[in-house]
């Protein structure tokens, strides 16, 4: 399954080209030493109007060091996963196992390379469960080219992995900040967690396959 190249709107004069993929430990390291940009450094001659994004910058760093940190856990109990292949071997040796593994978002004309990461695990009970969802922090700040779609490619990728690991229920915790967004792309009420199934999980792995299609159309122009 893996890369999948998606494309999307990010907020610039034309839809660009990702991937999507599992993570190595590198790309999760590397994430880890993401920092607070440099503009968010020197304290605003406003406070007020940048509460906001200061800290939902500040959240997508937690997310990332949390991330680097539990991950570690699952590498030395043999319990992490950096393919698709060895996920299914794992979840075939114990069906009730819990495993990790990560998504990135990268593509070869963003300057760092990786756009966001996706901590993920799959429970006891085969349903999967989103750990921190996040992205590099100059698209958070608004200092980027990329102005948007980050978060909900990631999110669409999850859902069509569930559907591949027909893991039937999608859930994850939200925080403050992150909640509205959360509710925008489903629709519903979201507080401090959500859970995502049925109908409303497959219309999300839906659009992760047009936006493959879409992508497949425009290497097909381009050759």
């Amino acid at each position: 399954m893996y890369p999948v190249s998606l494309l999307i709107d990010t907020g610039g004069s034309e839809p660009q080209i990702v991937t999507v993929q599992m993570a190595q430990t590198a790309d999760i390291q590397k994430a880890a030493k993401w920092k607070l940009p440099r503009s968010l450094q020197i304290p605003p001659a406003r406070p007020e109007e940048m509460a906001d994004i200061i800290t939902k910058v500040n959240d997508n760093l937690e997310f990332a060091r949390l991330a680097a940190k539990r991950w570690r856990h699952y590498v030395e109990t043999g319990t992490a996963a950096t393919s698709l292949k060895e996920l299914v071997l794992l979840m075939a040796g114990d069906a009730e196992g819990e495993f990790c593994f990560f998504l990135k978002l990268t593509a070869p004309w963003f300057p760092k390379g990786i756009l966001g990461q996706v901590m993920l695990r799959r429970t006891w009970c085969h349903h999967l469960f989103m750990d921190f969802l996040y992205q590099d922090p100059p698209i958070v700040a608004g200092e980027s080219s990329v102005k948007k779609g980050v978060g909900y490619a990631l999110l669409v990728s999850v859902a069509a992995l569930a559907r591949t690991l027909q893991t039937p229920v999608l859930w994850g915790e939200a925080t403050k900040a992150s909640a509205p967004w959360y509710q925008r792309q489903f629709g519903c009420e979201v507080k401090d967690h959500f859970i995502v199934q049925g109908p409303l999980l497959q219309e999300l792995a839906g659009r992760f396959d047009r936006f493959a299609a879409l992508a497949e159309e425009a290497g097909a122009a381009d050759a």
